[in-house]
């Protein structure tokens, strides 16, 4: 899977999670004014540019699923994507690969390794935590033990306590392991992109739960 970039963004909201910004790259969504200066340092989004440290940036990236690719093969895949004349990888965090057992969240370092070799190479990383993330992956990511009896009652991708409170345990494990990792801290990480294909599942325009979620 290699979307374009444009694919990835189709989410009009921004999240301030644990010093890690995400920003929406759907220029159109923007009801401000474009920035009278760009600041020297930094990702920015600005109208139908990017800004990386003061210089207009193109970005050029592609997926890679790291939860689909052996651990040895992490730098490989990266330089290989990097010859390509690529500057940024995509990824997608799959919930349902580290939390399999619900309270039990595990190889959390598979995903600071490959952060690590993409600063190491000098690639911007678009971070794609979900919770649902299609992917052509199991449940989109989400972990089986959500549909449980003891979940009677939930609904899923929207504003509903039970989900809310099992995601919220989720994204505050992750965003605790990888904020480090955002580019205003010197990592690689330079956008993210909260939920993904919203458009074709949720309805924020109708329905006030779906917008709260997304907001």
């Amino acid at each position: 899977e290699h979307p374009r970039v444009a694919n990835a963004v189709s989410l009009c909201s921004v999240m301030r999670y644990l010093g890690i910004v995400a920003l929406s790259l759907f220029h159109a969504c923007r009801t401000d004014d474009a920035y009278s200066v760009v600041p020297p340092t930094g990702f920015v989004v600005e109208g139908d540019n990017f800004w990386k440290d003061g210089e207009l940036f193109t970005l050029r990236s592609g997926n890679l699923h790291y939860f689909r690719v052996p651990r040895a093969y992490y730098r490989d895949r990266i330089q290989r994507m990097k010859a390509l004349g690529l500057n940024s990888v995509s990824i997608y965090v799959a919930w349902n690969y580290h939390e399999e057992v619900e309270g039990q969240i595990t190889r959390m370092e598979e995903i600071t390794e490959f952060l690590e070799i993409a600063k190491a190479e000098e690639m911007l990383v678009l971070f794609r935590p979900g919770p649902y993330i299609c992917a052509e992956w199991e449940f989109g990511g989400l972990p089986a033990w959500l549909l449980w009896e003891d979940k009677a009652g939930i609904k899923l991708r929207t504003y509903e306590p039970t989900y809310i409170a099992a995601v919220d345990n989720w994204l505050n494990a992750l965003f605790s392991t990888v904020s480090k990792y955002s580019y205003a801290k010197g990592g690689p990480i330079a956008l993210l992109q909260i939920e993904n294909e919203y458009g074709s599942f949720g309805n924020c325009a109708s329905n006030p739960d779906d917008a709260k979620y997304m907001n």
